[in-house]
């Protein structure tokens, strides 16, 4: 019971500091808004204390444009260790990002 329960505090201990170095990219999908993930963007800012971009990005224009639009928003905000988080098209652009800024 004891190994059991240093082991689960460490797990806790370690994902929190790993987690404080780290951005995460709300994005909605068609016609949505940021109100889609407010709750979410808001806890995750608060608890797991990551800088949290929640904005209403324009779709209507197709994949390309929404891609370039979010990466423009969250220009000094997005790097390496940021994890985006799509709801439908939100999703495929920000892949499109991932795409376009992976090596090779």
């Amino acid at each position: 019971m004891k190994r059991i329960l240093i082991l689960l505090v460490g797990t806790i201990i370690s994902y929190t500091a790993l987690s404080q170095d780290r951005n995460v990219i709300w994005q909605h999908g068609m016609i949505g808004s940021d109100e889609f993930w407010r709750d979410y963007a808001a806890n995750f800012a608060r608890e797991r204390r990551m800088v949290s971009t929640n904005r209403t990005i324009g779709s209507l224009n197709g994949v390309p444009t929404m891609a370039n639009d979010i990466r423009n928003t969250t220009r000094g905000v997005a790097g390496a260790r940021t994890i985006g988080i799509g709801h439908s098209m939100g999703g495929v652009a920000l892949r499109e990002i991932q795409a376009r800024t992976a090596p090779g």
